[in-house]
């Protein structure tokens, strides 16, 4: 299986690339350097004029280089490695390769050719190449520099002096013996050839295991999808059955109750009936919250809305609760998205209902509005405890709550809405350091031209 058959290795080998690009990044700002400098010590103290020019040039290079490292290193070392992934491409690592094989062979070149201290340099970034990239990058660089060995070999057989004055031997001579030579040439052109198919070898292994282990996680998750869909068509019918009856109880129990008022009745009686319909209530509420997951998501119907008008909404909704606990809701920001108004509310109801139910009291709940990295964003935050590894890991599956009489739906439906938007909604802790959570809720801005999907988003 090659990996532009499987997309899923296709992904890894992107984010393989991206990590090889960051890596390679850091480390030539440093060695570059270093080169450059070994480049230039080496020219100054030579007189023969096209080893200086080619060595000032390598120098120059590879300053160039490490120059611009720096401005790259700068910009990508906070981008994510998906986002990452998709800009850094095959070309561009394969211009990389090209550039170090160029700058080599010029080193190797200028410094004693098959006598150079730096030939076992090359034998890594084959590998490399070959491990990463691809066959066709490995042979390439193979292919280029044998015949440039073989070259600076027999130039050296025929007389022209390669070694640089600093690397001459004790007794004058400036070249190696002529058998030296070739089998420096040899054993490196020998080496070259192992090193790429070595890489290539492991590159296909490394391919064959990944790829199994994806099939079996496809086979694994349709499975999975197959069983949670039954079950969720069961589970809906189920509780579409279950309304019926509770909305007869709760039709009874108002009656009831409205009967024993003209009576004039009070006492257990009236108490423990209104305990009756406020559970018969908290039964729909929970009803309804899993007819929400398990029906398909209805289209969305999406215009330009500004959110502090949305979100300042569900804080007035929630002041009366939250002055009960001693909490403060502050609204900050303003940032307009494209978007379904009703939708967005509800995402926006279960997050501040989430936070006042860990919030201590005392505390504030932040809700900060903002336009970041081309998306409308909205931010909870709060005061609790904040996420434990393993309550992150499974806060968006169904039925994972901390709450005691919670459903576990809320944010399994809120992270569905969104992405149907063509957002996403994330739990993290607080960027600030203080303890609590970061509800991060991504939207389009408002003023696209296309708008979000409006199918069923993937759970």
């Amino acid at each position: 299986m090659s990996r532009d058959e499987e997309p899923g290795l296709t992904e890894l080998y992107q984010r393989a690339r991206a990590r090889a690009f960051v890596g390679l990044v850091k480390a030539r700002r440093f060695f570059l350097p270093v080169l450059a400098s070994l480049a230039v010590l080496i020219g100054l103290d030579d007189s023969t004029p096209w080893r200086r020019a080619v060595l000032f040039g390598v120098a120059a290079v590879l300053c160039t280089v490490a120059l611009a490292d720096v401005v790259v290193h700068r910009r990508v070392r906070d981008e994510p490695i998906d986002r990452l992934a998709k800009r850094t491409t095959g070309p561009l690592l394969g211009f990389q390769v090209v550039l170090i094989v160029v700058v080599q062979t010029s080193m190797f070149l200028a410094t004693g050719g098959v006598a150079s201290p730096l030939l076992p340099v090359v034998l890594p970034v084959v590998f490399l190449s070959a491990l990463v990239l691809s066959a066709r990058t490995a042979w390439f660089t193979v292919a280029a520099l044998i015949p440039a060995f073989w070259g600076m070999a027999f130039a050296q057989i025929r007389g022209v002096s390669l070694v640089p004055a600093i690397f001459a031997f004790a007794d004058g001579h400036a070249n190696q013996p002529p058998v030296l030579s070739l089998t420096v040439a040899g054993v490196m052109t020998l080496a070259m050839i192992m090193v790429a198919h070595m890489g290539g070898v492991t590159r296909r292994g490394v391919d064959e295991m990944v790829g199994q282990a994806l099939e079996a996680r496809d086979l694994a998750l349709a499975s999975r999808a197959e069983q949670t869909r039954e079950l969720t068509t069961l589970s809906a019918e189920i509780a579409h059955e279950l309304k019926n009856p509770l909305a007869s109880i709760k039709g009874l129990a108002a009656l009831i109750d409205r009967e024993l008022g003209r009576r004039g009745e009070a006492g257990k009686s009236l108490e423990r009936l209104g305990v009756l319909r406020r559970e018969v209530d908290r039964m729909q509420a929970i009803l309804d919250e899993f007819l929400n997951f398990s029906r398909p998501l209805v289209p969305l119907s999406q215009r330009d809305t500004e959110l502090r008008g949305l979100v300042g909404h569900v804080v007035e909704l929630h002041e009366a609760l939250a002055s009960e606990r001693g909490v403060a809701l502050v609204l900050r920001g303003e940032v307009e998205a494209r978007c379904d108004p009703r939708k967005v509310e509800q995402i926006v109801i279960n997050l501040v209902q989430n936070a006042l139910h860990v919030a201590p009291t005392g505390s504030q709940i932040e809700l900060e509005l903002r336009e970041r990295e081309g998306w409308a964003e909205l931010v909870v935050r709060d005061a609790g405890p904040g996420l434990s590894a393993e309550l992150h890991a499974s806060a968006f599956e169904p039925g994972v709550t901390t709450k005691r009489e919670g459903s576990g739906l809320g944010l399994t439906v809120a992270r569905s809405l969104a992405r149907q938007h063509g957002g996403e909604l994330d739990l993290h802790p607080r960027a600030d350091g203080r303890t609590g959570c970061e509800a991060k809720l991504e939207l389009p801005l408002a003023g696209l031209d296309e708008p979000a999907s409006t199918g069923e988003a993937a759970r």
